[in-house]
């Protein structure tokens, strides 16, 4: 592509002689005015002009030169139009392709704003991507990727063993970040041996169930159950940041065997429950 620069020569003026543009070096340039000062030049994308203004009174002549690279910009990255990602998943899992040499930065904007951090947790909405070839160069346009976030979802394709990533649609174990939805599937989540179990929010669906045995599952955010959600030999953290609730029928006979309180915001209980081994306040009260 071509692109221009508007020169200025002798700001004050010329006292005596005339003046005059001319091309030392570089192909394809051109110079619209080469008697003026302030003659506007154009030329190639990705090419370096060496531009002579030159000063003559009769004999007598005075030359300096100009350096002038019109950067060739990158092109925009290349990225599927709609993107669906899982929650907890970050700004870098967004599946893009700079050209050659260039990385990409995201932003919320089409032009303007700031850039994302790559480690950004992603919500459902509109990105921008932008290639950066370094060097202040980027491209002159940005291209949208519509990204839509889901909760991860179990499907038990592998086992009942919740700390399997394969068996869960993203091939990722949730997180405090990350939501969990249980449908009913052959292989039903169990939480036994191995890591404790975070999750942000969970739902349980009709159907199906989550048995928490010998281990502890930690909720950061809500509880949703029209299943079973049986931890008759677990243990339920509570570790959110806004405050909590435990509702009524939320657990199997409800009843569990051990309950943490992590939330400096507190957790209240709406109905009673059975709680048949210890219950610790680590943060926040317990109010019911």
């Amino acid at each position: 592509g071509i692109t221009s620069a508007d020169l200025d020569a002798n700001p004050g003026g010329i006292s005596v002689g005339t003046g005059e543009w001319s091309i030392v070096s570089g192909n394809g340039g051109t110079l619209i005015t080469p008697t003026s000062q302030t003659s506007q030049f154009i030329g190639l994308n990705g090419t370096n002009y060496t531009l002579r203004w030159t000063i003559s009174n009769g004999t007598c002549v005075s030359t300096d030169d100009v350096n002038i690279y019109f950067t060739l910009l990158p092109a925009a990255p290349t990225a599927s139009p709609a993107q669906t990602l899982c929650s907890g998943q970050v700004v870098s899992d967004i599946s893009v392709t700079p050209p050659l040499g260039s990385t990409v930065s995201w932003y919320l904007t089409s032009s303007g704003g700031a850039a994302l951090p790559n480690d950004q947790l992603l919500v459902s909405g509109n990105y921008y991507a932008e290639s950066n070839g370094g060097t202040g160069c980027q491209s002159l346009t940005r291209t949208l990727v519509v990204v839509t976030v889901v909760d991860q979802v179990w499907n038990g394709s592998v086992s009942t063993n919740w700390n399997t990533p394969g068996n869960w649609t993203c091939g990722i174990v949730p997180t405090l970040n990350i939501s969990a939805h249980i449908p009913d599937v052959a292989n039903k989540p169990v939480l036994s041996g191995g890591a404790i179990g975070p999750v942000k929010n969970i739902s349980i669906a009709r159907g199906s169930s989550l048995t928490i045995s010998g281990n502890t599952l930690r909720i950061a955010g809500n509880i949703t159950n029209s299943g079973t959600f049986d931890a008759i030999a677990g243990t339920i953290e509570i570790r959110g940041s806004a405050a909590q609730s435990i509702g009524a029928g939320v657990f199997a006979t409800n009843t569990i065997n051990g309950l943490t309180i992590n939330n400096a915001s507190g957790v209240s209980l709406t109905a009673p429950l059975s709680v048949t081994g210890i219950v610790r306040a680590q943060s926040g009260d317990l109010s019911s």
